[in-house]
């Protein structure tokens, strides 16, 4: 029965993939070409995490030219294989399926599992292809969990696009997607390419002005002064007061420090383009300019009359900064009770489906809600806890914590802080050792556990052997969660000046293991991690086959070296620096958000890649310190 079982899912497997253009080894959908308004049946096949799991919905995100879509259904299990169905909606043109069991999740890794909209002759709709590539090139991150390099996939849908649907280059929001994913795929025929795209746009007679700006930026990036001009001086001739000159005047304000000049300036702007679609913009540029320039007063007064939806971040913004400097806490309270009340008000009734975003399922947009309490909790109850009232604080420390699953190691440590201070403090030491074993504690949080064993055992003796058999489990965890993120891509090889300009390229370190931080210096979660790459700087300061640097891009500075430099030295880091000006290496990275960290082995390949900071100094160098050591063992 086995075998006939197995016979029969090969036997289906290979029918769908010569009628989808896929082979998926356990995923069937029917019919195989999905048709507006008809409903859609799914057979899935679990693997690896999801093997075990219980129950498993399917999100399915629709593609709608640029808008995503997501709806969730339940899955009914039916032998080994879960199974179900959905109307697919009128207006969409591709699909794509995650299974979960909210823990885990299976979208197919790298390839994803997708589906395209067909016509009655079993075509594919137009733009089925387009906003296929669309969903890879502005929604990977809802989808993937890796920050992966899609610029291959998306170049080769849009030609299958543009191969039946020619027209579709004339939508120059669908061209410059497609080009800024050519740039990085094809690099060294790129622009040769690009500018027959444009010669061929060239040929309409008239322009609008999104199709004048985009011209004259492509130009501008290709170095073609001439055209640049051309297309900048048609700009000002035909839209004297276009979105152009509009987000020129709008980045000055923007720009501008002195707060009563950015009133001015503002009035002066709404004068001037009285129907900007920058108007809301500006009145809350307004808002954070008065809180930048502490003008409380001010800032009230601006915002009586606001929706507490629009502010409520910004309130917990303000009493966060407060609260760690130790500062107007009366004031960061009244604040943060504000924003923390909202929120939990949202968490607590019926998702308002008018204010869900069309990415979002049902339940995504219900964790986001509770998420958002979990956030303004943790500063509510910090600053309660700065003010000595600890049984409040310990409250929404507690929910804070739980939300977040215990798993960011900032709010577990503001936890056991008011923790110690409760009436709960009994289970101090127990909360302690857990946090420890999964790898969510800080060096605050260590140092708190080695007070409580030092009053009971009467010395540090043991110590050692004691927390090193709690982080082992964490450690051991994080090896096998390290070794399934591991990948083997050749580096884009790379040459930058340092801020003493020297020259200093990739290939003069084959040999070493090279920690790579793309970084910019307006990007908090940037700063916020280099005191973890400074602690991994200093660990391997002596090490000669570890080397680290520090790529600066996307900057807007007119000065790059100059507003680089200032700024390590300020923190006074000990990084080596490199200046990507032009932006030329985050591309060929194909780098999507920062900080974003490779490790390249001593052959020259990526074999680790991490975005952003979790915001745990210690698991930080902690991992950077295993994918070290993993490779090390490679070349033994």
């Amino acid at each position: 029965m086995k075998k006939l079982l197995v016979f029969l899912c090969l036997a289906w497997i290979a029918n769908l993939a010569i009628a989808q253009e896929i082979n998926y080894s356990n995923l069937q959908i029917l019919p195989a070409f999905p048709q507006a308004g008809k409903t859609l049946e799914i057979t899935y096949q679990p693997v690896k995490d999801l093997k075990e799991a219980k129950e498993i919905s399917c999100i399915i995100y629709f593609g709608k030219d640029y808008e995503l879509i997501a709806h969730e259904i339940d899955l009914n299990k039916a032998d080994n294989f879960w199974k179900g169905s959905f109307q697919v909606p009128d207006t969409v043109q591709s699909m794509i399926f995650v299974f979960t069991n909210e823990e885990q999740k299976d979208f197919n890794g790298k390839d994803w599992y997708t589906a395209l909209v067909y016509d009655a002759q079993q075509k594919p709709i137009e733009n089925a292809y387009g906003s296929l590539a669309v969903i890879y090139a502005r929604w990977y991150y809802l989808i993937s969990e890796n920050d992966e390099n899609y610029n291959p996939k998306i170049v080769a849908l849009f030609e299958k696009e543009f191969a039946l649907y020619p027209t579709q280059k004339q939508k120059i929001q669908t061209l410059a997607t497609y080009l800024r994913a050519l740039k990085s795929e094809k690099k060294e025929q790129a622009n040769e390419i690009i500018a027959q795209e444009l010669a061929n746009l060239e040929t309409k007679k008239e322009f609008d002005e999104n199709t004048l700006e985009f011209l004259a930026g492509q130009y501008e990036r290709l170095g073609d002064k001439e055209k640049t001009e051309k297309y900048k001086n048609l700009l000002k001739e035909k839209y004297p007061l276009g979105n152009e000159v509009q987000w020129k005047e709008y980045d000055k304000i923007d720009q501008e420090e002195d707060f009563e000049q950015v009133k001015k300036l503002i009035e002066e702007f709404k004068i001037k383009f009285p129907s900007s679609r920058y108007i809301e913009s500006l009145d809350y540029l307004l808002v954070n300019k008065a809180i930048k320039a502490n003008k409380i007063d001010e800032f009230e007064k601006l915002s009586a009359g606001k929706s507490i939806d629009n502010l409520a971040h910004t309130y917990n913004n303000i009493a966060w900064g407060w609260a760690e400097k130790g500062e107007n806490l009366d004031k960061a309270l009244a604040y943060s009770q504000k924003a923390t009340a909202w929120a939990k008000a949202r968490k607590d009734m019926p998702v308002d489906m008018s204010k869900k975003p069309s990415y979002f399922t049902e339940k995504a947009f219900k964790d986001e809600n509770k998420n958002t309490y979990g956030m303004f909790a943790d500063t509510y109850g910090y600053i309660l806890y700065k003010q000595g009232k600890y049984e409040e604080a310990y409250q929404y420390l507690k929910d804070a914590v739980e939300i977040y699953k215990r798993r960011l190691a900032d709010y577990n440590e503001r936890y056991v802080l008011a923790l110690a201070k409760s009436k709960a403090s009994a289970s101090l030491k127990t909360e302690l050792e857990d946090f420890i074993r999964t790898g969510a504690a800080s060096a605050k949080m260590k140092e708190m556990l080695k007070e409580i064993y030092v009053k009971e055992k009467g010395s540090e003796k043991g110590w050692t052997t004691y927390i090193g058999a709690l982080e082992k489990a964490s450690k051991e965890k994080m090896k096998n969660e390290i070794s399934k993120k591991l990948i083997r891509e050749k580096a884009p090889q790379f040459t930058l000046k340092n801020l003493k300009d020297e020259e200093v390229s990739l290939a003069s370190m084959k040999g070493k293991i090279v920690v790579v931080d793309f970084w910019a210096t307006w990007c908090g979660p940037c700063i916020s991690s280099f005191p973890a790459m400074q602690q991994a700087v200093d660990k391997y300061k002596d090490d000669k086959n570890v080397a680290f640097v520090f790529i600066d891009t996307w900057e807007s500075a007119k000065d790059k070296k100059q507003n680089a430099g200032d700024f390590i030295e300020k923190k006074k880091y000990t990084f080596n620096v490199l200046l990507d000006n032009d932006n030329t290496v985050v591309a060929n990275f194909g780098v999507s958000g920062i900080p974003t960290k490779y490790i390249i082995d001593k052959n020259g390949d990526i074999r680790f890649k991490s975005v952003g900071f979790s915001g745990n100094t210690e698991a930080t160098v902690q991992e950077i310190s295993l994918v070290i050591e993993m490779l090390n063992e490679e070349t033994k």
